[in-house]
């Protein structure tokens, strides 16, 4: 009896404490596995009922880590935070290579492992995706170089995808403010991908191009390729919009519900220039989709690319495009076309 009380009690106690505290796991050094590593944190990060964070402290001046296997599955919430590397001012300074992982590679694997944040990190040579997520939510990807060198001058690529999400809830990729948006080239498939996953955004990303939007560093297929329902690519608000330039193809569209506006497709950074994605700007076979938008803003620049600027296939039935500039610069007044309709 006495044996049942205090089990009943403990039990009670266990109960009234609720989940236990977050904790932050360092990253100390460059090594692949054992103390003071990232794959020792995120392993110490999933035994953990979290949510937890990982920072980086590692004092050596090559601050790339070079796995020979890939990293943990992430199954527990953690932020993992590049920017928290002192000396950090806005670029990142951690780099993960995937050269040696194999012929299945892939950066960081997220599994039902959210609310999960990567930021921060440049993150290239995997053999297929730099960051996957896979039935998860609250997923956020920002101020991360993916695919390209630590200056993100060059591309570096991953074999397939920069990001890949699929049945993923409500995700964030890259964000209006500073130092959240990320550079995602130079990789072999798509910059992104969106299967299955709804409520995702994307904004304040630079696809398909260097650092500075001057010129292309390609991923090879689309850009962003959006096979769900209810995603958002770009904004009306200030930093809202990405620039999509340099890619196989621009945008993709073949789920319904999705929403286009702000970004600039086949253009530098300035919209003065043409740095043509080889295909069209953006392609829809989605319902109610909307491209551009009735506020300020919120029209797209589609212009300089190899294929037509806007592309609506029959099925795109109850579909909008409102406000957007076709053919031109982003002031309106200097011709820069596409190669069709």
């Amino acid at each position: 009896m006495r044996i049942r009380r205090l089990f009943a009690v403990v039990g009670l106690l266990v109960a009234l404490a609720g989940p236990a505290l977050a904790t932050n796991y360092p990253v100390t050094n460059t090594n692949d596995a054992g103390a003071g590593s990232l794959r020792a944190a995120i392993l110490a990060a999933n035994a953990h009922n979290g949510p937890d964070s990982i920072s980086f402290d590692i004092m050596a001046v090559n601050k790339t880590i070079t796995l020979a296997s890939d990293l943990p599955i992430i199954t527990s919430p953690v932020d993992i935070d590049g920017q928290s590397q002192p000396g950090w001012t806005g670029a990142p300074l951690i780099q993960i290579s995937g050269q040696n992982t194999g012929s299945q590679g892939i950066g960081f694997w997220i599994s039902g492992g959210g609310p999960t944040t990567i930021r921060g990190l440049v993150i290239n040579r995997f053999a297929r995706f730099g960051i996957y997520a896979a039935s998860s939510s609250s997923i956020v990807v920002k101020g991360n170089y993916i695919g390209v060198d630590t200056t993100g001058a060059s591309a570096l690529g991953n074999g397939e995808a920069g990001i890949y999400f699929t049945l993923v809830s409500v995700g964030f990729i890259g964000g209006p403010g500073a130092n959240e948006g990320n550079l995602i080239s130079g990789n072999g498939g798509e910059g992104i991908v969106l299967s299955s996953s709804a409520l995702v955004t994307i904004q304040g990303n630079r696809i398909g191009t260097n650092l500075a939007g001057t010129a292309a560093v390609p991923n090879d297929a689309y850009a962003i390729r959006v096979l769900s329902d209810h995603d958002v690519i770009g904004g009306a608000g200030s930093g809202a919009g990405n620039l999509i330039s340099g890619n196989g193809g621009g945008i993709s569209l073949e789920g319904s519900d999705n929403t286009v506006a702000g970004n600039i497709i086949g253009l530098n950074a300035t919209g003065t220039a043409a740095i043509p994605n080889t295909g069209t700007g953006i392609i829809t076979s989605g319902a109610n989709t909307i491209i551009g938008g009735g506020s300020v803003g919120a029209g797209n620049v589609v212009s300089g690319n190899g294929g037509g600027g806007i592309y609506l296939f029959p099925a795109a039935v109850n579909s909008f495009i409102l406000r957007n500039r076709v053919g031109t610069d982003a002031s309106g007044t200097a011709a820069i076309g596409n190669n069709g309709i």
